[in-house]
């Protein structure tokens, strides 16, 4: 098997914490369509935090992040909805860059495209199966890009009453989620930013009308028991919790039947077709980062037919082009087909993307510009990162 081993040397940053982005279609698919159905926003992505301390919150105006500590504890879907809503909020009030940070902060962070693009490494334990990401944000810098106003959350929480009461929800479960975190030991940061639970819970009791619907939906019950095996359905958390004994116990279901397989596949546990596995989960929840993930397997298990195919119509997705592990991707590819030219061009693009020197000096001086497709060129990152 062909396989290409990537060393990617980091910039050392001091007082680094990594946070770790769980990329799951169910997840990023259940939140998407549900804002779009609420508020008719199309143009947020959702990103899981592995992280078990419970927390939503937005450092862009297009992603919104959970930690999966959230869906440990919320068992009333409405609460999750609400605290997306609160964030969603943020977002369309434009708090994000209503902040005050400081410049000299964000300096050393401006050779990224984005900050959701800070990388750890690429993890490549089973190239045939999986490959993954991390976040890695300064915590100093974090902290500071979360302190709130307490004028911000008012201005969210009242968005968030707005789709409550147009979509005829039930307050309940946000005021009962209010009333817990009254109950835990606030820190003095969290009191400062904030307005106080019992105004939150005045305010949610008193501009809130009399909606009593309520958002059932399986991905959150599959969620539920995919993270920590505490959903109402005793089915699926007994799949979870035979994977984590290292059963392969199968579960029919008329709606997951095929991302089960996908996470028996992905531990290397199901002995179905991956392709046809891949195809399914792709056609089912359209994630693009999972279609790189594909392109990544074709590549590692010598399918040069499927991947001659697939390559030129994933290669012109904007969604896919979005994905950190593109260009990377798209280098190994062509590495593959055995064109070097376009291969070294973009890894060389990788690379300067992520502003690391060496590696970048290397390949960009190995390929010939005038060889390279328009289709291709698109994609060229036209900075000097030596400056």
């Amino acid at each position: 098997m062909k396989k290409i081993i990537l060393i990617i040397a980091l910039i050392n940053f001091s007082n680094l914490n990594a946070i770790e982005i769980i990329r799951d279609q169910v997840f990023e698919n259940y939140l998407k369509e549900t804002l779009l159905e609420l508020t008719g926003e199309e143009n947020i992505e959702f990103r899981l935090i592995n992280d078990v301390k419970e927390n939503a919150f937005v450092i862009d105006n297009n992603y919104i992040f959970f930690t999966k500590g959230i869906l440990k504890n919320i068992s009333n879907e409405n609460a999750l909805i609400s605290i997306m809503l609160h964030e969603y909020g943020h977002i369309k009030k434009n708090h994000v860059f209503q902040k005050k940070i400081k410049a000299d902060k964000l300096k050393e962070f401006s050779k990224y495209n984005n900050i959701f693009s800070l990388l750890v490494g690429l993890s490549l334990s089973n190239t045939e199966v999986m490959f993954g990401t991390s976040l890695t944000i300064n915590e100093g810098l974090i902290q500071d890009f979360l302190k709130n106003s307490v004028a911000f959350e008012n201005e969210a929480d009242d968005l968030m009453i707005y789709y409550l009461n147009k979509n005829y929800l039930d307050k309940q479960p946000i005021y009962d989620f209010l009333d817990d975190l009254s109950k835990n030991n606030l820190d003095d940061s969290y009191r400062r930013t904030h307005p106080t639970i019992n105004d939150r819970k005045e305010k949610v009791l008193t501009h809130i009308d009399k909606g009593n619907k309520s958002i059932k939906s399986n991905k959150f019950t599959y969620l539920k028991a995919k993270y920590f095996m505490n959903s109402e359905n005793e089915n699926y958390n007994n799949f979870f919790k035979n994977i984590k004994n290292g059963k392969h116990v199968k579960i029919k279901d008329t709606e997951f039947d095929q991302i089960f397989e996908y996470e028996l596949f992905k531990i290397g546990m199901s002995q179905e077709n991956a392709i046809d596995i891949y195809n399914s989960v792709i056609e089912i929840f359209d994630n693009s980062y999972v279609k790189l993930e594909f392109l990544n397997h074709l590549i590692d298990n010598d399918y040069y037919d499927l991947l001659s195919e697939n390559i030129n119509v994933y290669k012109n997705n904007e969604n896919i082009k979005n994905e950190f592990y593109y260009l990377y991707i798209m280098g190994k590819a062509y590495d593959y087909f055995n064109q070097e030219n376009e291969s070294f061009f973009y890894f060389c693009n990788f690379y300067k993307k992520n502003n690391i020197i060496r590696l970048t000096d290397y390949y960009c001086n190995k390929y010939d510009r005038n060889k390279i497709n328009i289709i291709d060129l698109v994609n060229e990152i036209n900075v000097d990162i030596n400056q």
